[in-house]
């Protein structure tokens, strides 16, 4: 791919910065909550969130479903909250996307658990 801007070999993941783009437009809900071994899937999640300006939980993805429930209160099934239009404009070009994020970035919010030596 000539122009990609995100390649996880390991994975055969190779976006460019049209398919990041392309994805973004295609979401229709936010999740809070980001629970995956996919980088691009945390990327893009955690560029989402920015540009929503809502907070998001990264969660370790070696995290079993029972601390899951105990840190968030939730399986994760049923956390995913629609978007509304006006909140959520369609990003038309990689400057665009830039000043979405810039738009919203004062209100977001990241938390970051991991699984460690000194436990949750």
């Amino acid at each position: 791919m000539t122009n990609a801007f995100f390649i996880d070999t390991l994975s055969n993941i190779y976006k460019s910065h049209q398919d990041l783009i392309d994805d973004l437009n295609s979401l229709v809900s936010y999740t809070p909550y980001c629970y995956t071994d996919n980088y691009y899937e945390i990327f893009k999640h955690i560029i989402h969130s920015i540009i929503l300006g809502k907070e998001i939980v990264l969660l370790d993805s070696d995290f079993t479903s029972t601390e899951i429930k105990e840190l968030v209160g939730d399986d994760l099934n049923n956390v995913a909250v629609a978007v509304s239009q006006p909140k959520k404009d369609t990003i038309l070009s990689i400057e665009n996307l830039v000043e979405q994020l810039l738009k919203n970035s004062a209100s977001w919010k990241i938390t970051l658990f991991t699984s460690g030596t000194t436990g949750l």
